[in-house]
């Protein structure tokens, strides 16, 4: 819708991988986005990433398996934290070092109310995320920026699949709706940085 630039201008190169981890995003797909242009990998302007939420439906995937062992559950939640951490800042270094001038976007995560209701504590997960991330994009001044999700999703419905009849518990996914949202808090934000 013409973010970056007139449509005729702008060749969108996705790299999605439905399922994806921090983990995977940092092995499989930074490799991908560094292949040198002369040999036919990308020559962007701007990354847009969300990277985590995988991570988070990780953690509640155990939480339902550990449901009476609180310790471990915690402990989970602590590595998977960590290891997020250490992901994101791997991934936005490498961005940043091999694709020289590149404006890079994270988003955050959005809460889910329906995984809150069922699976108390989740928002925290979610925030403690949302504090990482901003944390380590943080020590990327001058070029990387989060994108506030989280509050664009707040208060509203019918953003996520979850919310439809006969949804899966962990059908987190946004509707045409939620990616409306989404591709808007984006817009404000490379609206402010380009």
């Amino acid at each position: 819708n013409g973010v970056f630039d007139s449509l005729s201008h702008t060749l969108f190169c996705n790299a999605a991988v439905v399922g994806a981890t921090s983990g995977d995003v940092l092995l499989h797909q930074v490799p991908q986005a560094l292949i040198p242009f002369a040999i036919g990998g990308f020559n962007p302007k701007y990354v847009t990433l969300t990277v985590g939420g995988n991570d988070i439906l990780a953690i509640l995937r155990f939480a339902a398996t550990h449901q009476n062992d609180p310790a471990a559950i915690a402990a989970f939640i602590q590595s998977a934290l960590t290891q997020y951490s250490q992901n994101l800042f791997a991934i936005l270094g490498q961005l940043r070092g091999g694709l020289q001038g590149v404006k890079i976007f994270v988003a955050n995560q959005y809460t889910i109310p329906d995984i809150e209701a069922i699976a108390p504590g989740t928002d925290q997960i979610i925030g403690a995320f949302n504090a990482t991330t901003q944390q380590v994009v943080s020590l990327f001044p001058g070029n990387v920026y989060v994108v506030d999700v989280r509050s664009a999703f707040l208060g509203r419905n019918n953003l996520l699949l979850i919310e439809r009849h006969g949804a899966s518990v962990f059908e987190v996914h946004p509707t045409s709706v939620g990616h409306r949202v989404i591709e808007k808090a984006f817009a404000d934000v490379i609206d402010l940085h380009k």
